[in-house]
């Protein structure tokens, strides 16, 4: 009633270091103090006690970690029946350091995965699947379009025939728009030339044990944040610069339509066209290799498609520091 018109809006900001209660503490905090107008036109005001106790002395925020900002993560699944049990870990180190200039990325993960299925009581199929990898990426930039950085891949997967995959890729990216305005609209080109250096498990279908090979990678991707949602399209081809029918072309697209206040409707999708899967194994796959998926299988293309709805609150804008080569 008499306070129609009388808001306010109070902005809590929190640290990844705080924990649940910290938060809840500090928004109760805040909302006392906005409540404080208000209490201060009404009786009870009589009854309200405020003090002010100030620091000593104010201490300079340092940032001991320089920047950096590191993750370690594990997961272990577990399930089973009386025919069937299956075992899954995954764990993951990252180290990262994000700014307007630079950015660096630095990820390490493992994943393991057992399954028995018990067919009968003399038959039993074992799927047993492990991969390792690393990731590195460092950015530079150079402008308010431009940059330029190198990412490096490491990995080793049983599942795609890898004792060991290492590629060096060198790359430029372009972006039509300012990166200061890519919270609601980009349309980014990249380009990347590098070596990869593969050593496989057992010898592949171009009868090779080991080789080397030069490649190259274009992506394009366009974004467009509006009040009524978001929609963005993403274009990516590679391939291996010995043979340019040894291809990969992947398209994929999102689009998130608000209905009203914070809830969206969301629906994304990809297709792949696939003609680079060197690393296929000669030999070929028994039944239970391809029911259990332990190997990977030739194919010519892949695809996938989602839909839902989400609901968010807070700003309609990303905080994204640099979005550079996330493409």
């Amino acid at each position: 009633n008499k306070f129609e018109g009388v808001n306010d809006t109070l902005n809590l900001t929190s640290n990844l270091n705080e924990t649940t209660d910290d938060i809840r503490q500090n928004m109760v905090q805040i909302i006392k103090l906005g409540l404080i107008k208000y209490v201060s036109k009404t009786e009870v005001s009589k009854f309200i006690s405020i003090n002010i106790n100030l620091p000593e002395r104010k201490e300079e925020i340092v940032d001991k970690w320089n920047q950096w900002y590191f993750k370690i993560s594990s997961d272990i699944y577990t399930s089973g029946e009386k025919m069937f049990s299956s075992l899954n870990i995954w764990s993951n180190i990252s180290a990262s350091k994000i700014n307007n200039d630079w950015k660096y990325q630095f990820s390490l993960s493992n994943s393991y995965s057992n399954s028995h299925y018990k067919l009968d009581d003399t038959t039993t199929i074992i799927s047993e699947t492990q991969s390792y990898s690393f990731y590195n990426l460092i950015v530079k930039s150079i402008d308010e379009h431009w940059s330029f950085g190198e990412e490096i891949n490491l990995k080793s997967s049983s599942y795609s025939n890898y004792k060991l995959t290492a590629s060096f890729i060198p790359a430029i990216e372009f972006n039509i728009f300012p990166f200061s305005e890519s919270s609601r609209r980009e349309f980014r080109f990249f380009y990347g030339i590098g070596i990869k250096q593969n050593y496989y498990i057992d010898t592949t279908i171009y009868l090779k044990t080991q080789e080397l090979l030069f490649l190259q990678s274009l992506k394009m991707g366009f974004q467009k944040i509006e009040q009524w949602g978001s929609a963005s399209f993403y274009v990516y081809w590679s391939n291996y610069l010995s043979n340019f029918k040894l291809n990969n072309l992947s398209l994929n697209s999102y689009i998130s339509w608000r209905i009203f206040g914070g809830l969206s409707f969301n629906m994304n999708g990809g297709i792949s066209f696939i003609h680079d899967q060197i690393n296929l194994r000669k030999s070929t796959a028994s039944s239970e290799e391809i029911l259990t998926r332990q190997r990977q299988l030739e194919s010519q293309y892949s695809y996938w498609l989602s839909g839902g709805i989400s609901y968010s609150f807070g700003s309609i804008y990303n905080n994204i520091v640099n979005p550079r080569f996330d493409l």
